[in-house]
């Protein structure tokens, strides 16, 4: 997501300005009147360097990582993080603000698995999900720890803890907080269910094959936390919050939540654009809190892979869609000895984690004309079935900018194939 910034300059007293995209999506088409001519409108991203790491404890090889641990699951995993970036601008200044989490053992428990997706938003939503990145696992062990194993619904009670515990951290760490942070969505799986806690709009969903087709549905395991939503909104009002879009702006730019008694002062703060976070404390306070929704999603075996994204992903595919493309495009890829695409040192095929997200990227410069900064997209799949020619719990990491190439084809009309 974006900076915080409006045409390169901090809104007063570190405010976002009513065309930034510092709290999230932002608009989609042409500035509105009194833009500043040359500027861009940003909907949620701008470029960055590509992350090296997976799980803020040191760089990996960006290409292919094999593991060799103690897990019990017998699952895959890989994820792809795609810097968004201005389709007319080759410039790699840009700062992205999307970071995830894969941990194959995780609360030292052999049968249990992590992973997270964060996307930051605001002039520090980097520094705050790279936060997360790094700590998230610790506090939540923390918080797991301390509260008795006879106590009714743990991992939920766990994930509610851990996620305000991160907030309170990220408050006293980084002063840009009040007006940055970031999403979290998190699924800890044991082999027989996952365990999903989320605020924010990174969306989860599990590939389900239906029965007697070759089809996959998507079950959604999230659903986005916008301020338009009957029970955020009632929450939000109560606090003294105004959700609406802002001024001058297109139909379908997103519902926004300001602070009445700054609109009454005629300044548009702090305009998140989703009703939970961890962060954005002047949000908090009016009702957008880091309280996570909770489900408990049993593992059927018709259940193929998970998908967890930031909505660089979601804005632009459908979630059966999303599950019918990842499908077809590694039926499609697999080599002639089985191997899942990227999943072995000699394939030569991009993983599908990283092709879905270049796919919305290109995308993003196809739907909307070339009239937004493309978002940062993340994408992490967990693969549920041991799968010939997948090794047990290999890791695919990809964290690489799309090529210049690909970008250039897009806004050139040819469409380069994946």
């Amino acid at each position: 997501m974006g900076n915080g910034t409006s045409n390169g300059r901090p809104a007063e007293d570190g405010a976002p300005s009513p065309t930034s995209d510092a709290a999230g999506s932002s608009n989609r088409r042409k500035p509105a009147a009194g833009t500043a001519p040359g500027s861009r409108r940003k909907r949620n991203s701008v470029a960055g360097e590509a992350v090296g790491n997976i799980d803020g404890k040191g760089a990996v090889d960006k290409n292919f990582v094999g593991t060799e641990n103690a897990s019990m699951l017998e699952y895959g995993y890989e994820s792809a993080i795609k810097p968004g970036f201005d389709p007319e601008d080759e410039s790699e200044s840009k700062e992205c603000q999307d970071e995830c989490l894969v941990q194959q053992v995780f609360l030292n428990d052999q049968s249990k698995s992590l992973v997270c997706v964060f996307d930051g938003h605001g002039m520090h939503g980097q520094k705050v999900a790279s936060w997360l990145t790094r700590n998230f696992e610790k506090v939540f062990e923390g918080c797991h720890r301390s509260i008795p194993d006879t106590e009714p619904q743990k991992i939920k009670k766990t994930f509610e803890l851990a996620m305000q515990k991160c907030e309170d951290c990220v408050a006293e760490e980084y002063e840009g907080a009040v007006y940055s942070g970031s999403t979290a969505t998190a699924i800890m799986f044991d082999g027989e269910t996952a365990h999903v806690a989320w605020c924010g709009d990174s969306r989860a969903v599990v590939a389900r094959q239906e029965a007697g087709s070759t089809k996959k549905k998507a079950i959604e395991l999230s659903h986005d936390h916008k301020p338009e939503n009957p029970e955020e909104l009632k929450r939000i009002t109560e606090a003294g919050g105004v959700v609406q879009q802002v001024e001058k702006c297109d139909d379908d730019s997103p519902m926004r939540v300001f602070s009445k008694d700054m609109l009454d002062r005629g300044r548009w703060a702090p305009g998140l654009a989703m009703s939970r976070s961890i962060g954005d404390m002047l949000a908090t306070s009016l009702g957008c809190w880091a309280h996570p929704d909770y489900t408990a999603h049993k593992l059927s075996p018709d259940d193929q892979f998970v998908v967890v994204a930031s909505d660089g992903l979601w804005e632009v595919f459908e979630n059966d869609e999303a599950v019918q493309w990842i499908s077809e495009y590694v039926a499609m890829h697999k080599d002639k000895t089985g191997h899942f695409p990227g999943h072995s040192k000699k394939s030569t095929a991009k993983s599908a984690s990283q092709a879905i997200a270049e796919e919305a990227q290109l995308r993003w410069i196809r739907e909307f004309n070339e009239e937004v900064v493309v978002d940062d997209t993340s994408v992490v799949i967990v693969w549920l079935k041991r799968i010939s020619g997948m090794a047990k719990n290999i890791l695919k990491v990809d964290h690489k900018a799309l090529p210049h190439r690909q970008r250039r084809s897009s806004v050139e009309g040819k469409i380069p194939g994946l």
